[in-house]
């Protein structure tokens, strides 16, 4: 392939760069997607009814009811214990963390209902790994993980 005299410039350093070329590239650079198109938040289905519509990532439809259902019922005793969404209040990350692993290690061990409440240890893990994933953006401000400096703490 030549070059045109008007594709060719120089460049603040003198080299010669091929302004066709770089054309080109651009053109090509211009049709890739931003990202693929599987990590889009909507995809279009169309059904065996013909009827089209556009759906999102989430599926609510996979979740086992029965274990979100167990996991409900640890949201109510809780709410019992201390009030309707007072976790929402926020408090320090490590706490839910701790909670979690308690009733991960009890389940783990054997023991498939805790003692105080009556609900399934896993359901306990799941509403503290829920509560951590809230606060993550509601409460970055009680995050008091361990986070390691420069200097070495």
């Amino acid at each position: 392939m030549t070059m045109q005299d008007d594709e060719i410039q120089n460049d603040v350093l003198g080299e010669q760069i091929d302004l066709g070329c770089i054309s080109r590239l651009g053109g090509i650079l211009a049709q890739v997607p931003d990202q693929p198109a599987k990590f889009t938040r909507e995809q279009p289905s169309v059904s065996s009814t013909g009827g089209a519509k556009n759906v999102k990532p989430e599926k609510f439809s996979l979740i086992p009811s029965q274990a979100l259902a167990k996991v409900a019922e640890h949201y109510g005793v809780g709410a019992e214990k201390y009030a309707a969404h007072q976790w929402r209040q926020g408090y320090e990350w490590s706490k839910s963390y701790d909670a979690l692993q308690r009733h991960a290690n009890a389940f783990w061990a054997g023991e498939d209902n805790d003692r105080e409440t009556g609900t399934p240890h896993m359901a306990a893990v799941a509403f503290h790994a829920l509560t951590l994933l809230t606060f993550m953006d509601e409460h970055p401000n009680h995050d008091d993980r361990y986070k390691e400096t420069p200097n070495g703490r």
